[in-house]
């Protein structure tokens, strides 16, 4: 169903000649079912009464195979840029959500004001309206009278692109943008849904890249209840069944009114979070983050095997701790205690305890110390002494094995790690469409 769109002009229906308008000539040319005229309404410019004509030459000479609506435009100032691209805009969304999808949309650009021309051309080239465009000359004039315009929805192909690669940088803010713009432009109701939903997924994964763990699950739920269309399939469902049972897993972590506890759900999700952060070039973050794994898992492992965190950094050993470092003494190891026999855990004396308990290779611990120095040295300098991918990508295979000798788990299958959204980018993508 082809449904054309246009301003009314003065020429509008018939010229002072008897010549048709630009709007009887694209009706003869283009053969709409369905055409929205937008006179002007107010003002000593206003159009209405020339609409209202249209309407009448419309029916005159094509009867009932042409459906014409005519909505009058409170533009007193038809010169109005401003105004009248606002106006159109309300126009053109309401024409979008009567006609529904299947629609094939033109635009009439040569009857109104010369602003008219400006404003169309706007709407089709922001992708808010996917149509063809078409100008009119006098007939009076040689060549064709009626030729289609070199105006295009330039920003549909770029858009998607730009989403694609926005969820395969993980960075989820100017993934979400894209697909917003992809909403307002999509060519049928049914797309702009869906564009919306995958935005709000992707508010939700920025959630959860900046550790709110409670406000992603709870978007994430949501948006696997709101699944639509393309967006309800079988890969994209079970990725969010996964995500939301993975965030659910961390919140038990968390006892009531008390601070986070390390544990392998947390770890291997900060894990998966300095991946991300690797990918999308924030390295010194990165690392931030690989002190913060090292960290909680040496608080994890000092915990299951009995120890007591007194705060500050300060623990009491258990005694299997205190039995298996009793052998240390006199090795050269650097294990100091407080007056009371406590001991506050910094990351070298930290990762002794945990080679002591879990099959950990001191070769990994000893690395894991050198780059915290160097994540320390590039505090010092602020930024002055940069940090580059293949620190960060050592620090995370260093990590990797940090992980899975002292918490038994592999963190490599994860339901939002690099590897799982490069998976989820097309079908993301596809759900767009």
């Amino acid at each position: 169903m082809k449904v054309l769109l246009g301003g009314v002009g003065r020429r509008d229906p018939v010229a002072v000649d008897g010549t048709d308008g630009a709007l009887l000539q694209g009706v003869s040319h283009i053969g709409p079912s369905v055409v929205y005229l937008f006179p002007t309404a107010g003002g000593s410019n206003s159009t209405a009464v020339n609409g209202t004509r249209t309407v009448e030459a419309i029916a005159t000479r094509w009867g009932a195979a042409v459906r014409v609506h005519l909505r009058p435009l409170a533009l007193p100032d038809p010169t109005d840029y401003g105004a009248v691209v606002a106006a159109f805009r309300d126009g053109v969304r309401a024409a979008r959500a009567a006609e529904g999808a299947g629609a094939e949309w033109h635009v009439m650009l040569s009857s109104g004001a010369p602003q008219f021309r400006l404003a169309w051309s706007l709407l089709v080239l922001n992708g808010e309206l996917p149509a063809r465009c078409w100008e009119a000359r006098d007939p009076n004039y040689p060549g064709a009278s009626v030729w289609e315009a070199a105006v295009r929805v330039l920003a549909e192909p770029a858009v998607r692109d730009r989403f694609r690669d926005a969820v395969r940088r993980c960075d989820f803010a100017a993934a979400g943008e894209a697909a917003r713009l992809w909403s307002r432009q999509a060519p049928e109701p049914a797309g702009q849904t869906r564009a919306a939903w995958v935005a709000r997924l992707m508010g939700a994964y920025q959630k959860w890249d900046a550790v709110d763990w409670v406000g992603a699950r709870d978007l994430v739920r949501a948006q696997r209840r709101a699944a639509v269309g393309r967006a309800a399939g079988g890969e994209l469902r079970a990725a969010l069944e996964a995500q939301e049972t993975a965030l659910e897993q961390i919140l038990t972590l968390k006892p009531p009114q008390g601070r986070w506890l390390e544990g392998a759900a947390n770890l291997i999700d900060l894990y998966h979070n300095a991946r991300r952060r690797e990918r999308a070039g924030l390295y010194v973050d990165a690392l931030a983050r690989v002190r913060r794994i090292v960290e909680g898992t040496i608080y994890a492992v000092v915990r299951a095997h009995g120890g007591t965190d007194l705060g500050r950094g300060t623990w009491a050993l258990g005694a299997e701790i205190d039995h298996r470092l009793a052998a240390l003494i006199g090795s050269g190891e650097q294990i100091e205690r407080t007056a009371e026999g406590h001991m506050r855990l910094d990351v070298p004396p930290g990762l002794t305890i945990v080679r002591t308990l879990r099959p950990l290779h001191k070769e990994t611990t000893d690395r894991l110390v050198g780059l915290m120095d160097h994540r320390n040295k590039s505090i010092a300098a602020h930024g002055m002494d940069p940090v580059t991918r293949q620190v960060v990508q050592r620090a995370l295979d260093e990590v990797r094995e940090l992980l899975t000798a002292a918490l038994a788990e592999s963190p490599e299958s994860y339901p939002f790690s690099v590897a799982a959204l490069d998976a989820l980018a097309q079908p993301l993508t596809d759900a767009l469409l």
